[in-house]
């Protein structure tokens, strides 16, 4: 996890599963999975073209990404799926 609660309190604020859930890399590649499937869903009625779906799966991986700038950015936009 990017930040995490301090040890003595971390158990009574949050389990490890809802932290593994909560962790920022998961959270983002969440959000890249959907990007991916919307993706696929356009090609598939044609709105984009089927060769865009290769290039965004490609770009499609949360470890590729500086989650501290997407943060900053989020705060600017008002919300993460912006930036």
């Amino acid at each position: 996890m990017s930040s995490s609660l301090p040890p003595l309190l971390a158990p009574l604020l949050s389990s490890a599963a809802m932290r593994t859930v909560c962790d920022d890399e998961v959270y983002l590649q969440h959000m890249l999975d959907f990007e991916h499937a919307l993706a696929r869903a356009e090609a598939a009625v044609g709105i984009i073209p089927a060769s865009a779906v290769v290039s965004i799966a490609k770009a499609c991986h949360a470890e590729s990404f500086d989650r501290a700038a997407l943060a900053e950015a989020a705060v600017q936009a008002g919300n993460l799926a912006i930036p």
